[in-house]
């Protein structure tokens, strides 16, 4: 089989099954032969030398010999975030006064999520505002009108929140070579 096909992936994840998950969004081969440890009894070349490349492609053609299929190097392992709770929350403080709220019309896109309006004088001027949309061409499609009330006055910021992952947590790399179906 020619290497020319031979497509590498690298991906930076937290463990290999995640980096597998993200393998797949990226290239369609089926990996199930971790290349790793013959890849340390060649020396562990480095990336991007002629070794390396001699190396996968000698591996590819001995062990693998067919499309659709693929090894990984864990050229660098990772390790989970083991936290039940990986957060960090930050609740903040209203200095400015008591919190005034007001009615508010919110019209969503409902393919997107967008917000396309906010409009807090009434129900019918929200209507008219949601029609010009439509005749001025700006929008084309289907959407919602929620009723939500916005701070006017006080802290409109209730908390902030974090991700914040365990200390031994991080990132490794993982090379992902094969040729797709």
């Amino acid at each position: 089989m020619s290497t020319v096909n031979l497509k590498r992936v690298d991906i930076s994840a937290y463990t290999r099954e995640e980096a597998e998950e993200l393998l797949a969004e990226k290239m369609s081969i089926d990996v199930d032969v971790n290349a790793t440890q013959a890849w340390k009894n060649a020396g562990s070349p480095v990336q991007n030398t002629p070794e390396f490349k001699e190396f996968v492609s000698n591996y590819f053609e001995t062990k693998i010999k067919k499309a659709g299929r693929g090894f990984v190097i864990i050229y660098e392992p990772g390790s989970a975030d083991t936290r039940t709770r990986p957060y960090t929350v930050d609740d903040v403080v209203n200095e400015k006064g008591k919190r005034k709220f007001k009615m508010t019309y919110v019209l969503v896109d409902k393919a997107t999520g967008q917000i396309l309006l906010k409009n807090q004088e009434s129900k019918a001027a929200a209507k008219e505002a949601a029609k010009e949309l439509f005749k001025s061409g700006e929008f084309k499609g289907k959407a919602s009108c929620y009723y939500t009330k916005e701070v006017v006055e006080g802290e409109p910021l209730a908390f902030e929140i974090a991700y914040e992952p365990s200390k031994n947590a991080r990132k490794g790399v993982y090379l992902f070579f094969g040729v797709e179906k």
